[in-house]
């Protein structure tokens, strides 16, 4: 009797993991079938006319990218953002990198840059922060020279600009910053030297200084936030003098003031440090917004867990920001349009850990029942998806996938490890796939 009993319980629980086994292939192929109705076929990498018809009057255009050296994903976002800045009149590039060596890259697309026979190349040869190539590559100096080229034989208010919005590169902000203050400040020059020497005192070694304010060090941060208060009390004057030139060193000492408090949180344990970033992000484009006037517009590469939504994400309960959430908060969702970027399979450029050499990786198919490999089902091998519509939260498309992430810092051996939970159509507006991708081509 005990035996029969033994059996017929062994027949249940197998049949119900069976069940559940069933449920959730049905409930994956759904999902694949609910996307397939909506993707949209592209036939090269400048065919992206759908896509850019598709955005409005946002204000606000956040492109992503699921890998930092993919090479589709760089000249994709080039071809949108050319379309949008002849067809829509955007003002601005912003990208996830350094406001000092970017900025350099501003002044050469409006024929500012102070050594006229450098050409772009030549610029992005003097990055020198890891990870180099994120900005040093073929991809962005071909559309930085068409920037340059576009912008040719028109007024300075009429050129459209290229801005870093990261908070490192702090210490050449610091030397850029000083030397403004210098030649116009001068004045408050050994003041503002003398409190920005507090975060150099670990010999512009960030991470000792960090450390040792956990131990109980005092902070830099009062000495930070006066010189951001000391450019601001002067803010007419400087203006006046050369209102770009005062909204450069102003943003040096916002970056300088903000790396201290992401450093600084970085060693404590929590979203803290991930958020002063990801405030710095808005902040920065909020103020080109602001510079550029009201009826400006902004365009933002950066990579997807920054620019898509973190609400719809398991960042969220995390308590993690990003540009995307921040964005649609402070502008309204209707301002905003934020477009990812996934691959399934290809090369990647990146390190194995920070600072090391940057290494040719490949990427490993999806893994099952992620949101790469349901889209890998889908017959083009690249498409758009737009999400236009409102959906109930029992639409079969909201329910909850892993999306892969893939920094500058990358282990294909550990690939579970790169996936973020994501509600998609609450993610982003429209996803851009491609099944298979290559790696940037890196400056020499």
């Amino acid at each position: 009797m005990k035996t029969k009993k033994l059996v017929v319980f062994t027949v249940l629980i197998i049949t119900m993991f069976l069940t559940i086994g069933f449920n959730r292939t049905v409930k994956a192929r759904e999902y694949t079938k609910v996307l397939e109705k909506k993707a949209v076929e592209f036939s090269d990498y400048t065919d992206v006319g759908y896509l850019v018809d598709n955005i409005k009057d946002e204000r606000l255009v956040l492109l992503g990218e699921s890998t930092h050296g993919t090479s589709q994903y760089y000249t994709m976002r080039a071809e949108i953002s050319k379309k949008l800045i002849k067809k829509k009149s955007f003002s601005f590039v912003a990208v996830e990198g350094d406001w000092t060596a970017i900025y350099r890259l501003n002044l050469y697309v409006k024929g500012l840059y102070p050594d006229s026979e450098k050409g772009v190349e030549d610029i992005m040869k003097s990055f020198d922060r890891w990870p180099v190539w994120m900005w040093s590559n073929k991809e962005t100096a071909e559309f930085v020279q068409w920037l340059k080229e576009y912008n040719s034989g028109k007024d300075i208010e009429e050129m459209v600009g290229f801005y870093g919005i990261d908070v490192y590169g702090h210490w050449d902000a610091m030397d850029r910053l000083l030397e403004y203050v210098r030649k116009n400040l001068s004045k408050e020059y050994e003041n503002i030297k003398s409190k920005a020497e507090c975060f150099t005192f670990f010999g512009k070694d960030e991470w000792s200084y960090a450390r040792a304010v956990h131990r109980g060090h005092a902070s830099c941060d009062s000495q930070l936030k006066d010189i951001v208060e000391i450019l601001k009390n002067n803010k007419d004057y400087l203006s006046q003098k050369n209102e770009k030139q005062y909204f450069d060193a102003f943003q040096n000492a916002l970056v300088v003031k903000n790396a201290e408090n992401f450093y600084r949180l970085a060693v404590a344990r929590g979203p803290d440090s991930w958020n002063s970033r990801a405030n710095h992000f808005y902040t920065s484009v909020t103020r080109l917004l602001d510079f550029y006037g009201n009826n400006s517009r902004g365009i933002v590469w950066a990579h997807n867990t920054h620019v898509g939504d973190s609400r719809a994400t398991s960042m969220d309960p995390r308590g993690m920001l990003n540009i995307g959430r921040l964005a649609r908060e402070g502008l309204g969702r209707d301002a905003v349009f934020i477009a990812g970027f996934a691959t399934n399979s290809g090369k990647v450029l990146a390190g194995r850990s920070w600072g090391s050499q940057v290494e040719t990786m490949a990427i490993p198919q999806g893994i099952p029942s992620s949101l790469e490999s349901k889209l890998s089902d889908i017959e083009y091998d690249r498409f758009y998806i737009l999400f236009s519509e409102k959906y109930n939260q029992e639409d079969k498309i909201m329910q909850v996938v892993g999306h892969r992430a893939i920094g500058v810092v990358y282990s294909p051996e550990n690939e579970r490890g790169n996936y973020v939970p994501t509600v998609l159509p609450e993610r982003y507006n429209a996803l851009v796939f491609i099944k298979k991708t290559d790696a940037l081509e890196m400056l020499d």
